[in-house]
């Protein structure tokens, strides 16, 4: 178990507000309910540090888990995954990385890059048509009211 000082030396998510006059309030992002405020971005930053130190110390007084910074936060995301495919597939694919002078996992991470690379283009022609469909309807609709 960490001690209230390793949590604070974490790099935990600070969110700023300049509030109206010259004061700011502060919280910490994965420490929901941390918050304080200060007359100066400076006064602000040590009133934070005390309440993330009472923050953390009731926590671990009650025995609550204390999240750890986003920039820490393990996402589940390796980098890895196992993928069976067919012979034939596993074949083709492994002639034509050698083909194009790249590894088999470099080879297949391009396809995939560039598949939801196109996936990404195709969902933003269908908003764009979307939109000027429905701005061509509201049109079209309108003129129509407008003759009646």
């Amino acid at each position: 178990m960490k001690t209230i000082e390793e949590y604070l030396q974490l790099p935990y998510t600070y969110q700023i507000i300049k509030e109206k006059g010259e004061s700011f309030f502060i919280s910490v992002k994965e420490l929901e309910g941390c918050m304080s405020s200060g007359d100066t971005l400076d006064e602000a930053f040590r009133m934070i540090h005390e309440a993330m130190e009472l923050w953390i110390k009731a926590c671990l007084e009650q025995g609550l888990r204390i999240p750890v910074p986003e920039a820490l936060e393990e996402c589940g995301y390796s980098g890895k995954f196992v993928l069976r495919v067919g012979k034939s597939l596993h074949k083709e694919l492994a002639e034509a990385a050698d083909k194009e002078g790249l590894s088999l996992n470099t080879f297949v991470s391009n396809l995939l890059s560039r598949r939801c690379g196109v996936i990404a283009e195709l969902r933003n022609v269908v908003k764009q048509q979307n939109e000027q469909l429905g701005a061509d309807y509201g049109k079209e609709y309108y003129h129509k009211e407008k003759e009646s």
